[in-house]
């Protein structure tokens, strides 16, 4: 697993070179709040196979360029709907091809059960892995 820290559009070569070729990325957002129209948005973090690329939105100010980009392509995430909520509120750019994780549990469940399921729950449920929190810090 690599990662990369994009800081600005002069640093995005190598995400390009990969993201060209891809179908399917990994998608994520780190805000400062769950407030989705009020909230700061720090990074986007895009996986494309075994690559990580951090988007630093503190410095990074093409986010909607990057959003641009990504509404061509399949994203999947956890609770994706937060985060498509905070591109749109940021950009408003909005994006049409996205995969739930957490939606498509409970699918699977049938809503029976938990009416949420964490991230850290079903890594642990179907890779038997504990997620390390503290690697986000």
């Amino acid at each position: 697993m690599n990662f990369e820290i994009i800081p600005g559009l002069h640093e995005i070569g190598s995400f390009m070179k990969s993201f060209v070729d891809s179908t399917v990325q990994g998608f994520d957002v780190e805000t400062s709040s769950l407030d989705w129209i009020t909230c700061r948005l720090y990074s986007v973090q895009v996986a494309i196979g075994e690559d990580i690329f951090v988007f630093d939105c503190t410095k990074f100010k093409e986010v909607e360029y990057l959003a641009g980009l990504l509404s061509s392509k399949k994203l999947v995430g956890h609770n994706i709907k937060y985060d498509s909520k905070v591109i749109l509120a940021k950009t408003g750019v909005v994006l049409p091809d996205v995969y739930d994780t957490m939606l498509g549990e409970v699918l699977i469940h049938q809503g029976i059960g938990n009416k949420f399921y964490s991230l850290d729950d079903l890594v642990k449920y179907y890779f038997n892995v504990e997620l390390e929190k503290g690697v986000r810090e």
